[in-house]
């Protein structure tokens, strides 16, 4: 956006925009480039590399005025993206980091000069929050949400022991971030309030108990704090409205000093060496490694790597520093020696910043947009919220993927997502119908209310004996519409969440209105075809839904195919009252995914047992037909599905600015089904799928994993193909 404004002028953007927004022959299928191309005569590609080209000349006349400081890399090379972060030095200096990437969970390892091994699996929000270590206990925060509403959740502080493996959680349902420990066990936590206050809390690690509670200088946000050796002090940045600085607090005398004035340089993760403090600093124009000394606050440039250095940590020897460099493949960690003499003084420090924005601020009225001056104050009046207030407020769409339909979803929330509206369009494979509703939920109160309208196309196929100048066996084919209005009741009834693994069990019932409409029936035998519209037909139905659902999932890699996952899902639907149109279903159904010994490869198994009774209405499957057959509804359906999926290989390929191919996979698979009641037949298919995850299509931000799914029915000699969407 930047290159833009600085190429092509301040309105550029607003142009633009306007020209995206209507309909462009040049680029009907990709507005937002269409858009671009008209004002800068270039499209999306032809600007990004433009623009990476700028950047690189800017950077390297950066990287050409730089003084590098030697490091020896001690992170194993990986051919793919990956991050070695947050490390720290033992006693026998073997070194402990989190290791992270596109094919490796967020992870703790202990590496020595011959291996690495791995300790235990932690969260991706656990990555983030910071991990620290001594030299027997890890420590870090683990976010805990509500089983009811999101917006709710808590930090808890997580405690492990390195000797014993015992993993503890120390606190429950606090507000702890950036999480510190000392070598004797103290834990200094920052405490958010629903108030807004921060506080500096010093914790019992064995226990939770609070030690001390130190409020913050001015309110302002501590992070990345840090112990000194004797345990007196604590060092930390702070975040307020005049932007960032450094304290040191003296433990016993409760006394806050300023070590760094606030200014915008962004300053980060202190921590102590001898008389100096090594902290993350932007100040040069690159993020590099300062010292400050404590003494007279004067401020050396301790390490400069091309792309930036994170995460300092201190031998216990006092002779060398670990951190993260980045690197175009991750965070690989270095080894440096401390040496003051060749520390450069700040004031020797030449300021190579290439300050990119500046010819835009100058077309914005030529002001700092930083300066607080200029920033317009409006105090804002405090006031008890409603949740029916900017109720429509629809932000989000989104697909979502099933074993027997695919359905695509508008949706809306309040502010607060205590009240959500949700506009939904589903496509039924066994039926091959489609329907629409609306639905609005309310999670203000215990259990979640929802209310649904829909407008269903129903469709159903039965095995029939017709008896005309003898007996013939045939089909019957009905069609119908409903026009349905639900009241649900959802009961979250567990939620728990242990690092990277989440459990969840909810009960959900619920009543419903139906109106049968349009129905029709096709009687087909002996190769004829007798066509009834019958209005007899139409009636009202009233359902009751139960249904009790358990998950627990585990968060997996990004190139992952299969996460680890199970659920059983156990429903009963019944109809009441009108005694002509009853009819019955109760389903029962298994998943397990595992992880192949294969890096990304894994296997799902489905189990599913349906019984359906039909006295007058059929309830529509749950357990979608296998590829190849014709659906029809038995009074007992068990089926067996197994998949094996693997990568194939990742393009990374842009098509015409239409499309973007970021992975192609395929999966192996066998689908046996039986059905028995009404009548019997045996179902079996072995197939492959051959999935494209594409993105950008009409400027859709999320993956759509298009399959070419190839299948073959041995007991009916059946060849086919279909194209689907594998979630």
């Amino acid at each position: 956006t930047t290159h833009v404004k600085r190429k092509y002028g301040a309105n550029a953007w607003q142009k633009i925009l306007n020209n995206a927004t209507k309909i462009s022959f040049r680029h009907p299928l990709n507005f937002f480039s269409g858009g671009l191309d008209k004002v800068t005569g270039r499209n999306v590609s032809q600007i990004y590399n433009d623009t990476m080209l700028e950047l690189k000349n800017l950077w390297q006349s950066q990287l050409d005025k730089l003084n590098i400081t030697p490091g020896e890399i001690i992170s194993p090379d990986n051919n793919i993206y990956t991050k070695y972060e947050q490390p720290y030095i033992s006693d026998r200096n073997e070194i402990y980091c989190v290791k992270s990437g596109f094919a490796d969970v967020p992870q703790i390892v202990k590496m020595t000069e011959k291996d690495e091994n791995k300790i235990l699996q932690i969260s991706y929000e656990s990555k983030n929050s910071g991990v620290r270590f001594n030299e027997n206990k890890i420590v870090w925060c683990e976010n805990k949400q509500d089983k009811r509403w999101n917006k709710q959740s808590w930090s808890n502080i997580i405690v492990y022991d390195i000797d014993t493996g015992i993993l503890s959680r120390i606190t429950e349902k606090t507000r702890y971030f950036y999480p510190s420990i000392s070598q004797t066990g103290k834990i200094a936590t920052v405490e958010f309030t629903k108030t807004r206050k921060c506080n500096l809390i010093i914790l019992n690690s064995e226990n939770g108990k609070i030690i001390a509670s130190i409020p913050s200088p001015n309110n302002d946000m501590i992070q990345y704090s840090s112990w000194s050796d004797d345990e007196n002090h604590i060092v930390f940045t702070s975040n307020g409205f005049n932007g960032k600085a450094m304290y040191i607090l003296n433990l016993k005398k409760n006394k806050f000093y300023k070590l760094i004035n606030y200014s915008n340089e962004e300053i980060f993760r202190p921590v102590f060496w001898k008389d100096y403090i090594i902290y993350e600093s932007a100040y040069s124009g690159i993020d590099n490694l300062n010292a400050i000394r404590i003494n007279d606050k004067k401020i050396f440039q301790v390490a400069c790597r091309e792309t930036g250095c994170y995460n300092p940590v201190v031998s216990h020897d006092k002779q060398y520093m670990v951190f993260s460099e980045y690197t175009p493949k991750g965070y690989q960690l270095i080894k440096m020696e401390l040496k003051p003499t060749e520390w450069i003084p700040l004031d020797d420090i030449k300021i190579n910043k290439v300050d990119y924005f500046e010819p835009v601020i100058a077309q914005e009225q030529r002001k700092n947009i930083l300066i607080q001056d200029l920033i317009p104050k409006k105090k804002y009046e405090i006031g008890n919220y409603s949740g029916l207030t900017k109720y429509f407020n629809f932000h989000s769409w989104y697909f979502m993927g099933y074993e027997n339909k695919i359905e695509a979803n508008l949706y809306s929330t309040n502010i607060l997502e205590t009240m959500g509206i949700t506009l939904s369009t589903k496509y039924n494979y066994n039926e091959k119908t489609t329907d629409f509703s609306s639905t609005v939920t309310y999670l203000g109160f215990y259990p979640k209310i929802s209310g649904q309208i829909s407008f269903e196309n129903r469709r159903s196929r039965d095995s029939v004996t017709v008896v005309s100048n003898g007996n013939h066996s045939g089909f019957r084919n009905d069609n119908w519409n409903e026009i349905n209005f639900s009241l649900f009741a959802d009961l979250p009834l567990i939620r728990s969440e242990k690092g990277p693994d989440v459990s969840v069990i909810n009960f959900r019932n619920g009543f419903g209105i139906k109106k049968i409409c349009d129905f029709k029936r096709n009687l087909k035998w002996n190769n004829q075809d007798i066509n009834i519209n019958n209005n007899e037909y139409n009636s009202l139905v009233f359902p009751i839904y139960l249904l009790m659902n358990y998950q627990k999932y585990s968060e997996s890699a990004v190139r992952d195919l299969v996460a680890p996952y199970q659920s059983a899902i156990i429903s009963a639907n019944f109809s009441i009252f009108n005694d002509d149109y009853k009819g019955s279903q109760y389903t029962l159904k298994l998943v397990k995914s595992l992880k192949s010994p294969l890096k990304h490869h894994g296997f799902i198994f489905n189990l599913d047992y349906e019984k359906n009774n039909d006295n007058g209405y059929k309830f529509s499957s749950q357990i979608n037909t296998p590829d190849g057959y014709i659906h029809h509804i038995h009074n007992n359906q068990f089926k067996f599905k197994s998949q094996y999926k693997f990568p194939v290989f990742y393009p990374d390929l842009n098509i015409l600015d239409i499309v973007y191919l970021k992975r192609f996979y395929a999966s192996i698979y066998t689908d046996w089904m039986k059905g028995w009641g009404n009548f019997e037949k045996d179902y079996l298919t072995f197939g492959c799928a051959w999935t494209f995850e594409l993105g950008g299509i009409f400027d859709i931000n999320i993956t759509l994993p298009v399959s070419v799914r190839t299948y073959y029915n041995p007991w009916e000699n059946n060849l086919g193909i279909r194209l689907s969407l594998d979630y």
